[in-house]
C-alpha cells in the first residue's frame, strides 16, 4: 500500500530535522526546495508561508520529489533552482495536465509555462512595482527594492503582467517582475527574482556589512547593516521606508498562492494579530541604573492608559525583586539589556563580545535573586549586533526567543533634502524568524522597533529629529493609522526609562492614549511573543471542500495558551458562492466582515487548542446586518470605467420614472418652518450672496484656481487655535471654517479654504497647493492626478480629515483622504486604489458603478439601532454617504453608504433601492429625475439627510429624508429649500450642493448657485424648527441635575426627547439618572455619540436620549441626571428638544450654571450680517501665526492669586482662586486646560503648569 510521505522541515536551535509522518490529507500547498541550490535561502519561503498565515503546506526535496507528489497537492511552490531535464519535464508535464505551479525566478527550461520568452540578461538590485490589478489590487503600488538579480524576459501573448520590472525607482526596464499565466490545461505565476533572498536581505541588512562599524562610531550595531559602507547609498532605499516593502511583496506572494490554489479549494489564512485588530503597539522600555521611583513613574502612567511594557534593564541596584514582582502582577514584564563591550577589571563583569555580555547578565539575574525567569526577549545595550546573524544565533543559545535590535534611529536615516523618513528600516512590521547565509533559521523571531524616543523627541538622547511631544504624537499617529489602514504591522516603541519626563513622557502617553482611542491593543513584549509564538505553531490540517454541498472542513491544532485567541480568515465568497455559517467544533458561531488589502474576507476568532472548523458556501445572499457580529450585506467598489458627464450633475430626461418604497406623506413639522434666505454682503450685483468667485469682491483676496466656479462647501464651527489660526480672528474666538470647489480658467478642479467670524462674512486664506488652493492635483498616475473637489471635512480631536473626489484619466475616479492640523496644509493618504479610498463598482447593474461622488461622512459609534458591518456595537465606526451614478441608461444619480471603522478602509452597505442606493429617486415630483449630494447629521434617534433633488423639468431643488439606523431612509414628497426667496435664485438657476450646521436650535444651510453652467455663488439660509417649551428651569441636588419642562403638545410613538449637554461638560462624567411624567416605556440613556452638531464638528458626541416607544402626552417633565467632577459654570447652556418621528417640535434651552431659561428667539443665536465686509485679504498662516486675546472689559476683581518671582508667575491655590482672577490684570486671559494646568496670556507668564488645582480637575 503506497503511503504518502510528508516532509516537514523543523528549525529546533539552527538545525533542521526532517520529521515524516503519514498524512491522510495532504496539504494543499507543496512547497519544493533544493538544499544543493546555489542560492540557498529558497527553504526560506516556508518562513514567509507560514508569517502569511498559509501553514497548510508540505516541503518535499526536488532530487526527491515524484508525479504523485505534484498531483496530491493543489498548488505547488517551486523555490528557485536549477532543474535537470528529466526534472524540467516533471514540472511540463504537471502544468500542462492541468497542475498549478508557482516559481520563484524559474530555470530557463521551463519559463515558456509562465509566458515568459526572450531572457536577454538580468537587472541586479532593481524595483518591483504592483500594477494594482487583478491579483494585485490592493497590494502597495509603490516601486519595491529587489536583491539580487532579476531576470530580464518579455511575455507571449495572454500573459498577464502583475508586477513590473524596474531598473532603479522610478525608471520602469520594460520587462516584467510577476506574471500570471497558463500553460495547455494548467495555471501558473511567477516572479523573474528570488522572493525569499529578497526578503531575508530587506530584513536582516546587507550581509557584506557583517561586523563592520559603517558610521565608525565605534560601536558594532545592528543598523551598521543597512547603512553605506563609505560612499553610496543605505542599503535600504529611504523614499521607499515608510512603505513595509517585504510584508507587501509577500502578501502578493500569498495572494498568487490563493489564485491559484482557488481552482481546488478556498484556504483558510491565520490572521496577523489576535482577534479583529489591525495593528498592536507594543511598548519596551530599556533602563540604565534608574531609582524605583523613575521605574514607578512610567508604571503609573502606563498603567493609566491599560497599557503594559517590557522593561530591559542594566546591572544596577535597583529595583529590588519586591518592586518587580509588583509590577509584573500589574501585567510588565522585565528582561537583561545586556552589553557587548564593558571592560570590569573584576573577571565576572568583564565584557568583550557579546557572548560574554550575555553570559555576565545572566548570571547578575540570577545572582540578583528576582524570583521570576527574565524576559525571553531581548535588546541589548547599544543596539550592540555581531555577525550577520551571530547576535541572534547567541541570543537563541541563550534562551531567547524575540530580537528587539533592530532600531529606527540614527543620522544616516536623515535625506538629502532634509526630511527624516518614518516606518520600517526592514522593510516589515511582521515578526520572522532570522535566516543564516546558508539558508538554515534561526529560531529567534526579529521584530522591528519602529517608534523610538532618542530618535524623535528632543531632550531624549539625540533626539536627532528634535520634536516637541505634540509634533513626535503625530508621528506615532501616522504610523498607527497607515497600519490600521493596510500596512497591518506590530508597533514596537522605545520608552526609555532614563526619559521618561518632559517631552518623551508626553510624546508616550499620546501615543498611547492614540492608541486606546483606535482600540489598538497595547501589549508587552513578552505576551506578544507569547501570541507569535503560538500562532507560529498553529497549522491547518485534513482541509477538504465538497463542491456539491459547498461545504470547506479543517482543522486547527495549536498549543493550548491560556489568553491566547487565534483568527482565521476565510473568503467571503468562492467560486459565485456566498459564505452563510460557519461552525467551530460543532456549533455555529459568529464571525466578522472584513476588507483587507481591498478583499473582502470572514474572521473567525478561536481560543487557542486544537478546533474544527466548518464553513458553508451557498448561492443565497450574504446574511443581513444585526446588532450582533453577524455581517450585513456587503461589497467595496472596485476600479471600473469612466466617461465626462458635465461638472454640474444634470439628469437625463430620457429616464423613465420608478417606483421607490422610501417616499411618505409630508410629516407635520418637516416643512412647517421653512428656511429663510440670509442675506450676505456681496456686491449688489451677486445679490446677497455670502462667496463668490475670485474677482467679484466677495470673499477677500483674488486667487486664481477658483476663478470661473465655486460650489460645494464644507463647513465646520470651530475656535481659532495656535495649532490651527484664523487670520484676523483672536485665539478662542468663533471661526467658522470653509473648504470648497474652485473651478480655474483652465477648468482644473481644486480645494480652497476660507474663515468667517460669524459664517457670513468670508476671507480666502491662500494655500500653496496651486494657483491659491489648500489641495490641489495628485500626483501623476494618481486617481486625483487631473483636479479634486467636493471636500467634506470633519475635526477629530486635534486633526481635521477630509474626503474629497479626485479626478482622473477620464473623469471622477474615486474618493480620497487627507489629514491637518491647521486646515489648511493638508497631507493625502495613498490609499490602496491607485491612491484613493473608495470608487465605483464593477459591477454594471449598481447604482455607483460609473462613479462615486459628493462624500460625506461622520464619526460616529455603532449601536444596536444603527449596526456597521463587522464594527462591535460601541466601537468607533465612520459613516459615509455618497452619491453614485449609473450610466447604463444615461445619467442616475441616487445615494449610497459604506461604513469603515478607520475612514479608510470602507463596506459599502446595500440598500433596498435600485442597484443597492439607500435613497433611491422618487416616484414623481421633485426628485424623480435624481438624488444626490447628500448632508447627515445624527440628532439622537434620528439621523437627518438634506439631499439635491432634480425632477424631470425645472430646477434642482433640496429635499429631506429621516432614518432611525443610517440606512433605510423615509423622504418627504416635497422640497424644504428651493430658493425661491434667494433673490439671485432665477430661471435657469439651481440651488445645489449644501451644507448644514446645527447652532444650538438653530440650523444653518450654506447653498450654491449655479447661474448654468457655471457655480458663481454662495448664499445661505437659515430656520428654528419648533415651538418653544414651557416651564423650563433646572435645580442641582449635589452632583444631581433636574430639568423640567412642560410639554406644549403630544409625540407621537416613535418620537424622542434629547438633552444636549455644553460642550464643556466632560461627558465621560454624565450619568442618565430617573424621570417624571413620561410614559411606561420611556427609556433615558446618557448617549456617548448622540448628536453631530456645530460644537461637535462631526464627531457625534455624548447627550441624554430619551426614547419614546409609544405615544407621550403632553404635560410637565422631568429629567434627571448626573455630573461628576466639575459643575458647569455659567455660561452652560443645556438644549432641550422634542422631536416627532422626522423633526423637531418643540425646544427650549437653559443655562445649567444659574438654571435659568434662556430666550427661544432665533435672533438671539444667529450672526447678524454687517453691511461692510469684515475682512481684507489674508496671507496664508503659518505655524507661528497666532492671536493675542485683546478683551478687557469683563468684570474685574481683587485677585486671591499670588505673583511669583520668576517671570510674573500666578499660581493659584484652588479652583476658586481660578475664578477669581477672571481678569487680573487688562489684556490679560486666564484659562483653564486639561487637568490642573492654567495658562495665562498677556503679561503675565506665558504658561503655568502645577500640581491638580484640586481633586476635582
Amino acid at each position: 500500500m503506497l503511503t504518502l510521505i510528508a516532509l516537514i522541515a523543523v528549525s529546533l536551535l539552527g538545525t533542521t530535522s526532517v520529521v515524516t509522518r503519514a498524512n491522510p490529507t495532504p496539504a494543499p500547498i507543496l512547497l519544493v526546495t533544493n538544499a544543493n541550490a546555489p542560492n540557498p535561502l529558497g527553504a526560506y519561503l516556508g518562513e514567509i508561508l507560514r508569517a502569511e498565515g498559509l501553514s497548510a503546506f508540505d516541503i518535499v526535496p526536488l532530487n526527491t520529489l515524484t508525479a504523485f507528489d505534484l498531483n496530491s497537492h493543489s498548488v505547488t511552490v517551486l523555490a528557485e533552482t536549477p532543474l535537470t531535464v528529466s526534472q524540467a519535464t516533471l514540472f511540463r508535464d504537471y502544468v500542462g495536465a492541468g497542475g498549478r505551479l508557482l516559481a520563484l525566478r524559474p530555470d530557463a527550461q521551463i519559463a515558456d509555462l509562465f509566458g515568459l520568452t526572450g531572457q536577454s540578461g538580468v537587472i541586479s538590485n532593481g524595483y518591483v512595482k504592483n500594477l494594482n490589478s487583478g491579483v494585485g489590487a490592493g497590494i502597495s503600488t509603490a516601486a519595491l527594492q529587489i536583491h539580487g538579480a532579476a531576470d530580464r524576459y518579455n511575455t507571449t501573448a495572454g500573459t498577464t503582467v502583475v508586477a513590473d520590472l524596474y531598473s532603479d525607482r522610478t525608471t520602469a526596464a520594460g520587462h516584467p517582475a510577476v506574471v500570471r499565466a497558463a500553460y495547455q490545461s494548467g495555471q501558473t505565476a511567477a516572479f523573474t527574482y528570488d522572493l525569499a533572498s529578497t526578503i531575508v536581505m530587506i530584513r536582516q541588512g546587507n550581509p557584506a556589512n557583517a561586523n563592520v562599524d559603517t558610521d565608525n562610531d565605534g560601536v558594532l550595531r545592528s543598523i551598521d547593516l543597512f547603512q553605506p559602507n563609505g560612499s553610496g547609498s543605505p542599503w535600504v532605499d529611504r523614499d521607499v521606508i515608510p512603505v513595509p516593502q517585504a510584508d507587501e511583496q509577500q502578501r502578493l506572494f500569498a495572494r498568487l498562492v490563493e489564485e491559484l490554489a482557488a481552482a481546488a479549494l478556498p484556504l483558510p489564512r491565520l490572521w496577523y494579530f489576535p482577534g479583529t485588530a489591525k495593528t498592536m503597539l507594543i511598548p519596551t522600555a530599556d533602563a540604565h541604573a534608574n531609582p524605583v521611583s523613575q521605574y514607578q513613574n512610567q508604571i503609573n502612567s502606563l498603567n493609566a492608559r491599560n497599557a503594559d511594557a517590557t522593561f530591559y534593564i542594566s546591572i544596577a541596584a535597583d529595583p529590588v525583586d519586591s518592586a518587580m514582582q509588583a509590577w509584573r502582577a500589574q501585567g510588565h514584564e522585565f528582561g537583561v539589556h545586556p552589553y557587548r563591550y564593558k571592560p570590569d577589571s573584576y573577571p565576572p563583569y568583564n565584557i568583550t563580545n557579546l557572548t560574554e555580555g550575555y553570559t555576565v547578565y545572566n548570571n547578575w539575574w540570577n545572582i540578583r535573586g528576582y524570583s521570576s525567569p527574565h524576559s525571553r526577549t531581548i535588546r541589548n545595550h547599544q543596539v550592540a549586533w555581531e555577525g550577520w546573524t551571530d547576535a541572534a544565533d547567541i541570543a537563541a543559545n541563550n534562551g531567547y526567543a524575540l530580537d528587539a535590535n533592530f532600531y529606527h534611529w540614527g543620522p544616516w536615516l536623515q535625506k538629502p533634502n532634509g526630511s527624516w523618513p518614518m516606518g520600517y528600516i526592514t522593510g516589515s512590521g511582521q515578526p520572522m524568524k532570522f535566516a543564516r547565509a546558508d539558508g538554515s533559521i534561526v529560531p529567534v523571531f526579529q521584530q522591528l522597533t519602529q517608534l523610538v524616543d532618542e530618535h524623535l523627541v528632543v531632550g531624549a538622547g539625540s533626539g536627532y529629529l528634535n520634536l516637541n511631544a505634540a509634533q513626535a504624537a503625530l508621528v506615532s499617529q501616522q504610523l498607527i493609522d497607515a497600519s490600521l489602514n493596510g500596512d497591518y504591522a506590530a508597533i514596537m516603541t522605545q520608552f526609555h526609562v532614563d526619559y521618561y519626563y518632559g517631552d518623551a513622557q508626553a510624546w508616550a502617553e499620546a501615543t498611547m492614549d492614540y492608541a486606546n482611542s483606535q482600540n489598538v491593543p497595547i501589549w508587552n513584549a513578552d505576551r506578544w511573543l507569547e501570541f507569535v509564538e503560538t500562532r507560529y505553531a498553529a497549522n491547518y490540517k485534513n482541509i477538504t471542500w465538497v463542491d456539491a454541498s459547498g461545504t470547506l472542513s479543517f482543522d486547527l491544532e495549536s498549543p493550548t495558551v491560556s489568553g491566547q485567541t487565534l483568527t482565521t480568515q476565510l473568503p467571503l465568497s468562492y467560486g459565485g458562492r456566498n459564505l452563510q455559517s460557519v461552525s467551530v467544533d460543532g456549533v455555529t458561531t459568529g464571525y466578522s466582515l472584513q476588507t483587507i488589502k481591498g478583499q473582502h474576507v470572514a474572521f473567525v476568532s478561536t481560543a487557542s487548542g486544537n478546533r474544527s472548523l466548518t464553513a458553508v458556501y451557498n448561492n443565497d445572499p450574504l446574511p443581513t446586518a444585526t446588532a450582533t457580529q453577524t455581517p450585513s450585506v456587503t461589497s467595496i467598489a472596485t476600479a471600473g470605467p469612466s466617461a465626462t458627464p458635465s461638472t454640474t450633475p444634470t439628469a437625463t430626461n430620457t429616464a423613465t420614472p420608478i417606483n421607490t418604497p422610501t417616499s411618505s406623506p409630508t410629516p407635520v413639522g418637516g416643512n412647517s418652518v421653512p428656511w429663510s434666505y440670509v442675506a450676505g454682503n456681496c456686491p449688489p450685483a451677486l445679490e446677497g450672496a455670502v462667496f463668490a468667485v475670485s474677482g467679484s469682491d466677495c470673499g477677500s483676496g483674488t486667487l486664481a484656481f477658483d476663478a470661473v466656479e465655486v460650489y460645494d462647501p464644507s463647513i465646520l464651527q470651530d475656535v481659532a487655535t495656535a495649532a490651527a489660526p484664523c487670520p484676523g480672528i483672536a485665539a478662542g474666538a468663533t471661526c467658522y471654517r470653509m473648504w470648497y470647489s474652485g473651478e480655474d480658467s483652465t477648468g482644473v478642479f481644486r480645494i480652497g479654504y476660507a474663515i468667517s467670524p460669524d459664517g457670513v462674512n468670508w476671507s480666502r486664506v491662500p494655500g500653496a497647493a496651486g494657483a491659491g488652493s489648500a489641495l490641489g492635483t495628485g500626483p501623476g498616475g494618481a486617481f486625483d492626478r487631473n483636479g479634486v473637489a467636493y471636500p467634506h471635512v470633519i475635526k477629530d480631536g486635534a486633526t481635521f480629515k477630509l474626503w474629497y473626489v479626485g479626478y482622473g484619466a477620464t473623469y471622477i475616479d474615486g474618493i480620497g483622504y487627507a489629514t491637518s492640523t491647521d486646515g489648511l496644509n493638508w497631507t493625502r493618504y495613498n490609499g490602496p486604489l491607485n491612491g484613493a479610498v473608495y470608487t465605483q463598482s464593477s459591477t454594471t447593474s449598481d447604482f455607483d458603478s460609473y462613479n462615486v461622488n459628493t462624500p460625506y461622512v461622520l464619526k460616529d459609534r455603532a449601536s444596536a439601532e444603527a449596526p456597521c458591518v463587522g464594527i462591535a456595537n460601541g466601537e468607533t465606526c465612520y459613516r459615509m454617504w455618497y452619491e453614485g451614478v449609473n450610466n447604463v441608461a444615461g445619467y442616475i444619480f441616487r445615494v449610497g453608504y459604506a461604513t469603515s471603522p478607520d475612514g479608510i478602509t470602507w463596506t459599502k452597505v446595500l440598500g433596498s433601492g435600485i442597484g443597492g442606493a439607500v435613497l433611491d429617486r422618487g416616484a414623481s415630483g421633485f426628485d424623480a429625475a435624481s438624488v444626490g449630494v447628500p448632508v447627515v447629521i445624527k440628532e439622537g434617534a434620528l439621523y437627518r439627510m438634506w439631499y439635491e433633488a432634480k425632477a424631470f423639468s425645472g430646477s434642482f431643488s433640496y429635499g429631506y429624508a429621516t432614518s432611525t439606523d443610517a440606512q433605510n431612509w423615509t423622504a418627504e414628497l416635497a422640497p424644504v429649500w428651493t430658493g425661491a426667496d434667494d433673490p439671485g435664485t432665477f430661471t435657469p438657476d439651481d440651488v445645489w450642493a449644501v451644507d448644514v450646521v446645527k447652532a444650538g436650535a438653530d440650523y444653518r444651510m450654506w447653498y450654491s448657485v449655479s447661474t448654468q453652467p457655471n457655480a458663481k455663488r454662495l448664499g445661505l439660509a437659515q430656520r428654528t424648527p419648533g415651538t418653544a417649551l414651557d416651564n423650563v428651569s433646572s435645580s442641582l441636588n449635589g452632583n444631581e441635575y433636574a430639568v423640567s419642562f412642560t410639554l406644549p403638545s403630544a409625540l407621537p410613538a416613535g418620537g424622542s426627547v434629547l438633552l444636549t449637554l455644553p460642550p464643556s461638560v466632560n461627558f465621560g462624567d454624565v450619568g442618565a439618572g430617573t424621570m417624571d411624567g413620561f410614559q411606561a416605556g420611556a427609556v433615558l440613556v446618557a448617549d456617548a455619540a448622540a448628536v453631530s452638531d456645530g460644537p461637535s464638528q462631526r464627531v457625534a458626541r455624548g447627550a441624554l436620549l430619551i426614547r419614546l416607544p409609544a405615544a407621550e402626552a403632553a404635560g410637565a417633565k422631568t429629567v434627571r441626571f448626573t455630573i461628576n467632577g466639575s459643575q458647569p459654570a455659567s455660561p452652560a447652556l443645556l438644549l432641550v428638544q422634542a422631536f416627532g418621528t422626522t423633526e423637531v417640535q418643540h425646544y427650549g434651552s437653559l443655562d445649567l450654571g444659574n438654571g435659568q431659561p434662556q430666550p427661544t428667539a432665533t435672533a438671539s443665536n444667529t450672526p447678524t450680517a454687517s453691511n461692510t465686509p469684515t475682512e481684507t485679504p489674508v496671507g496664508a498662516p503659518t505655524a507661528t501665526n497666532t492671536a493675542t486675546p485683546t478683551s478687557t472689559d469683563a468684570a474685574c476683581c481683587t485677585p486671591t492669586a499670588t505673583t511669583g518671582t520668576g517671570g510674573g508667575t500666578v499660581t493659584l491655590a484652588s479652583a476658586a482662586e481660578l475664578g477669581a482672577v477672571c481678569v487680573a490684570q487688562a489684556n490679560t486671559l486666564v484659562t483653564q486646560v486639561g487637568d490642573g494646568e492654567v495658562r495665562l496670556a498677556g503679561p503675565l507668564s506665558e504658561g503655568y503648569t502645577g500640581s491638580s488645582l484640586d481633586s476635582m480637575k
